[in-house]
């Protein structure tokens, strides 16, 4: 019957429209329908990854962009992920995560990966014993900052043909583009006091920001890559927020999702400013010295 019938609108419009529901992928319609994904149907797709008898699945709730399981089995325990399934976003995380990881297989501070299926968008990993940070020590900013000099010391023949990290900025004009555009997504969806904020405080700041740099940076430079010799393979979503802590006080990073090629001093940045920490100023004077010191070698920085 037609009155059984939901109008839905798939896309991304940014237009609001009474009586008809939006989605924005097939993972939110499939949500919709069938409702979110049952212990049950994840066994099912994991027992055809997994070798081994499953005795228990829980979900792990800190999976923010992508759902996270902890799957027992009667040898060893493994962590199951599913990706999204994102129209908006092009990236091929599974695709990018699988090959970070194969990448640095060899640094023992990152998960490793047992198998993952590209067709059903899931990853299977060895388990990670232990807990998030809760109170950060100069112990935790200094094995971040080992962490780098491993990624930075990565011969070639290991590095293989890798893309550019997420929302990297390789160039001034990089930096200025991808600000104005997450301006432009902000300012669909605004409150009068977030508003208020961008018009009268960080616009402003923004402008002026851009004035600088026209007047005071090369203008044949605003549009060139940094060399790649001074850039750095990068997991662009980096810092506490995204590791464990063992046990025996080591630190594990884990979500490789937006891995690939950046400028060192956005990774140095990003780590301080991503609003999942929370450093003290303390603590965010001796990740830079630190971290800066790691890249002694780069003059430019």
């Amino acid at each position: 019957k037609t009155k059984d019938i939901s109008k839905i609108l798939f896309g991304n419009y940014n237009v609001k429209y009474k009586q008809i529901i939006e989605f924005e992928n097939w993972d939110q319609i499939s949500n919709y329908i069938y409702g979110i994904l049952k212990k049950s149907e994840v066994k099912k797709l994991v027992k055809e990854l997994i070798p081994f008898p499953i005795k228990k699945i829980n979900k792990i709730d800190n999976g923010i962009n992508s759902k996270v399981f902890k799957i027992e089995c009667i040898r060893k325990n493994y962590v199951c992920k599913f990706y999204p399934n994102n129209t908006k976003d092009k990236r091929n995380r599974l695709k990018t995560e699988a090959l970070a990881l194969k990448t640095l297989k060899q640094i023992d501070c990152v998960p490793k990966i047992f198998t993952y299926n590209e067709e059903k968008n899931i990853a299977i990993f060895d388990l990670i014993e232990g807990k998030q940070i809760s109170k950060v020590s100069n112990s935790h900013i200094l094995q971040s900052v080992e962490f780098i000099k491993k990624l930075k010391n990565l011969t070639l023949s290991q590095i293989n043909n890798l893309p550019n990290a997420s929302e990297s900025c390789l160039s001034a004009c990089d930096i200025v583009n991808q600000i104005q555009s997450r301006l432009y997504n902000i300012e669909k969806n605004l409150s009068p006091e977030l508003k208020s904020f961008l018009d009268k405080k960080l616009i402003p700041v923004f402008e002026n920001s851009k004035y600088w740099l026209q007047k005071k940076w090369p203008s044949k430079n605003l549009n060139l890559v940094l060399e790649k010799k001074h850039q750095i393979l990068s997991p662009s979503d980096f810092g506490f927020h995204n590791s464990i802590l063992r046990s025996n006080g080591k630190i594990c990073f884990i979500d490789f999702e937006y891995f690939g090629w950046d400028d060192p001093s956005k990774l140095i940045n990003d780590f301080v400013w991503h609003p999942g920490m929370n450093l003290s100023e303390k603590h965010k004077e001796y990740w830079l010295k630190n971290s800066i010191c790691a890249f002694s070698s780069d003059v430019n920085l």
